[in-house]
């Protein structure tokens, strides 16, 4: 069952935004969508109804950094399992930003021990920097800063206590016929090694901008197929744990506007 969030018209409070209430480093604000609040909310209405399934989130670009801040506040209210995040990593600063209860940027096992899944995709040329870092997206706030891809990545791995190495595998790529995006391979980072709990983390580099999950990888599209080939990844795992319940719900987050 897939459910689908959509952000107002300045897209999600992720960062610093013009037409926010509050400022960004405003922690008791009221007056500004709580988002985390709002997710909860619909998971809770769920769960009242019978869907007992195991929560994700797919997001991309403005939706991918709600997706890691929905992760990174994991727990019995927003009990996530994986996320999907197509064109943004995870946020290295602020540790908060704005109001309500689940407003922390990564992960704590202070506040959380949920293991959580990440399927990442990230273009080398991207306005949200492949290096981490600021970005034009923060309309000018320094307190802002990006992971570096990689390091986003190393983060969930340290998180769900994952002790092996990542390996590193160039795959065949390629976007569709007429594109001005053309490349021959994309590298695929795997950091699931070691993982106690069997949680998956995978990363896809691609040599283009914000596009990058328009690409298709050994044969087969991206967007349509590996989010929930992902999922059902993590399911089997969880299954084979004894942690899967009924059919996975999904929150597909982007802003009104598709993204």
């Amino acid at each position: 069952m897939t459910f689908s969030p959509q952000g107002e018209s300045f897209g999600w409070l992720t960062g610093p935004k013009a037409d926010a209430e509050c400022d960004w480093n405003n922690l008791s604000c009221v007056q500004d969508p709580d988002e985390g609040d709002y997710i909860a909310a619909i998971i809770t209405k769920i769960r009242a109804i019978g869907g007992n399934g195991n929560i994700y989130a797919i997001g991309v670009s403005n939706g991918a950094a709600l997706a890691y801040r929905l992760a990174s506040n994991a727990g019995d209210a927003l009990p996530f399992k994986g996320v999907v995040a197509v064109v943004s990593q995870m946020l290295k600063n602020p540790l908060q930003s704005g109001g309500g209860l689940y407003n922390y940027n990564q992960p704590s096992k202070g506040r959380s021990n949920q293991g959580i899944s990440v399927l990442q995709i990230l273009g080398t040329t991207d306005f949200v920097p492949y290096d981490g870092g600021t970005s034009i997206v923060f309309e000018g706030v320094d307190d802002f800063k990006l992971y570096p891809a990689l390091d986003s990545m190393k983060a969930w791995a340290d998180h769900n206590d994952c002790s092996g190495d990542h390996t590193e595998t160039d795959i065949p790529a390629s976007f569709e016929e007429g594109s001005p995006i053309q490349v021959s391979s994309v590298r695929k980072y795997d950091y699931s090694g070691g993982c106690p709990s069997g949680e998956i983390l995978e990363h896809y580099r691609v040599e283009t901008g914000h596009g990058a999950g328009d690409v298709t990888i050994n044969g087969v599209p991206f967007m349509n197929n590996y989010p929930y080939d992902f999922i059902d990844r993590v399911e089997d795992t969880l299954r084979n744990n004894g942690g899967c319940q009924d059919s996975p719900l999904r929150f597909k987050i982007t802003k009104n506007d598709g993204r």
